[in-house]
């Protein structure tokens, strides 16, 4: 089977990475042979490395229909590598992400690390580097509350819509109950889960992937 060429993406933003040579050069192989979500197959964009690594940031982010990563077996692509001559260029490495970077920043530095660390250490357990680990993904929790909202009117027309009202509905709730109306209650809160996705201009597809 002859190699598949990375696909061109001329619209979502370059991001720049500090990777070695050696792992940036060995993983453009393992991203060909990695396994392809079954959501995602026939994509030939989802055998490029920044398709690979735009999953891996998604479920880091603990992206709706985001799967946890898989890694192909070395033998899978060693032989492919080795016969790569591509030159070693400096250590900045060209990503396209979306906006998920700016949040990746952000639960980055809920485990005390960066964006490229965090990259570096995937690709190392992609490729199956001794001693390498996947990255631990924090709890929504514990970095959502640092990155930036759209506003907080914004989220609430979303996470409203997740319990099935209108903000204007959610805030005459919460004022009855407030006041110790009849039979008022608290309205119910969705979790961050249920409205971050469609707050961030994404959608699910009936498969579970985000788009």
């Amino acid at each position: 089977m002859s190699p598949t060429p990375e696909v061109k993406d001329t619209h979502t933003p370059q991001r720049l990475i500090r990777i070695p040579w050696d792992d940036w050069r060995d993983f453009k192989h393992a991203a060909r042979a990695a396994p392809v979500p079954e959501s995602r197959a026939g994509s030939l964009r989802q055998l490029d490395r920044s398709a690979n690594i735009r999953a891996f940031v998604a479920w880091f982010l603990h992206r709706p229909g985001a799967a946890e990563p898989q890694r192909p077996e070395r033998t899978d692509w060693a032989a492919a590598a080795r016969a790569d001559k591509d030159k070693p260029s400096d250590l900045q490495r060209k990503v396209r992400i979306g906006n998920d970077w700016l949040d990746f920043e952000h639960a980055a530095a809920a485990v005390g690390s960066n964006r490229s660390t965090l990259v570096q250490q995937y690709i190392a357990w992609v490729l199956r580097r001794r001693g390498s680990r996947l990255p631990e993904r924090p709890p929504l929790d514990a970095w959502l509350g640092d990155a930036p909202a759209l506003d907080d009117h914004h989220d609430l027309v979303h996470a409203a819509a997740a319990v099935g009202m209108t903000p204007e509905e959610l805030q005459a709730a919460f004022v009855r109950w407030f006041l110790r109306r009849p039979a008022a209650a608290l309205p119910e809160r969705p979790t961050v889960d249920d409205w971050f996705a469609a707050a961030r201009g994404q959608t699910t597809t009936t498969s579970g992937a985000t788009t």
